[in-house]
């Protein structure tokens, strides 16, 4: 791809789209612009002054760090389902550990009958024959 063209291309659509919407493109700003104090910015406040071409970059960064702290970013939402802490043991019930008890019994009656079938029939004959 051409990137001269690619360029000419973008630069063109962005003036069209600017004179479509009656304003200007971007420029940048002036080091002689007064910046109000991040410190002093709210949720109110017109943090777009902070995101133009030539800010300094750690202005922007404590205007948007003001933005992000205030308590509007800070609601639980209800999606946030991966919140609580994991590490943390959750206790087995005294009724749980019931059912559990309940299936181990189930498991060994089942296994049993299987372990009775699978073993050789070999030893069994052979101690019958001893006894005779």
């Amino acid at each position: 791809m051409n990137r001269d063209g690619f360029i000419s291309r973008w630069s063109r659509l962005k003036a069209a789209t600017a004179a479509e919407t009656g304003r200007p493109p971007q420029a940048p700003r002036a080091a002689s612009d007064p910046l109000p104090d991040p410190a002093t910015l709210d949720f109110e406040s017109d943090f777009t002054l902070f995101l133009g071409i030539g800010v300094d970059a750690s202005a922007r960064y404590q205007a948007l760090s003001k933005l992000f702290h205030s308590p509007q970013f800070n609601v639980m939402d209800g999606l946030d389902v991966y919140i609580d802490d994991y590490t943390k043991p959750d206790p087995v019930s005294e009724e749980l550990l019931k059912d559990l008890g309940h299936v181990r019994e189930l498991l060994a009656d089942d296994a049993a009958p299987a372990a009775e079938s699978t073993a050789p029939a070999a030893p069994a004959a052979a101690a019958e024959q001893s006894h005779e």
